[in-house]
């Protein structure tokens, strides 16, 4: 039996008729680039259920629970030693699992790829924040840090506060800037974004945190600064 190093863990919600054909080329991406995994699919109550019979593991909500759950309830039965979360409108490359897991050290995190579309700049420093579009943690760092706050649901900061978690254990982020995927920005929340969202879990953020992100995750702006 070949073993499960990765547990690749992909939340969907095909709320439009053309979702359905993205959340397929990321099912065809993630079957033709990798090996020795599992890949978890977590319909999170789609309008189109996903009808795709290829994941080893299909989690169907019966309703609408957001992001993080979705995330935390492919986490819980992963069997590999690598968690990696990636978006439905995600298309990974060729060796994209291997590549990221042998940046990990001790000390690390989590690991991303490089997006196409978004800053790849090699000079940014390795607290550089970087979007939950997909990335790599060790099954072991989620029981130190963690399971993904529930409390972002739906969407937004969900990863922000993942990261600031990461980075208070005394963990680094990595990018691997030589591993590229493709990622249709918004995809998976267009027609269901708005700001008053947004502003709601910003606020739930700096709240709970007591600083902005925005300076980091827009400007750059060292982590240490707010600590």
């Amino acid at each position: 039996m070949e073993k499960i190093t990765y547990s690749i863990i992909c939340p969907v919600y095909n709320h439009r008729p053309d979702s359905e054909e993205v959340t397929k080329l990321c099912i065809d991406s993630v079957l033709r680039y990798s090996k020795n995994y599992e890949l978890i699919v977590v319909d999170d109550a789609s309008p189109f259920p996903v009808s795709d019979t290829r994941p080893d593991i299909l989690i169907r909500h019966r309703r609408n629970k957001g992001l993080s759950p979705a995330w935390n309830n492919g986490v819980k039965i992963a069997r590999g030693d690598y968690i990696v979360i990636i978006n439905s409108d995600v298309e990974v490359c060729e060796n994209w699992l291997d590549r990221m897991r042998d940046v990990f050290t001790d000390d690390t995190g989590v690991v991303a790829p490089a997006v196409e579309k978004l800053p790849n700049d090699p000079k940014q420093p390795p607290y550089q924040w970087f979007p939950g579009s997909c990335f790599m943690l060790k099954k072991e760092t989620i029981a130190r840090v963690g399971l993904f706050d529930e409390r972002f649901a739906p969407f937004y900061f969900e990863d922000t506060d993942f990261w600031v978690r990461i980075l208070r254990s005394n963990l680094k982020m990595k990018r691997v800037l030589d591993v590229f995927i493709k990622h249709r920005e918004s995809f998976t929340v267009r027609d269901l974004s708005s700001n008053e969202q947004y502003q709601k879990n910003y606020k739930k953020f700096i709240d709970k945190w007591g600083f902005d992100p925005i300076p980091i995750f827009c400007g750059g702006a060292p982590y240490d600064n707010f600590i």
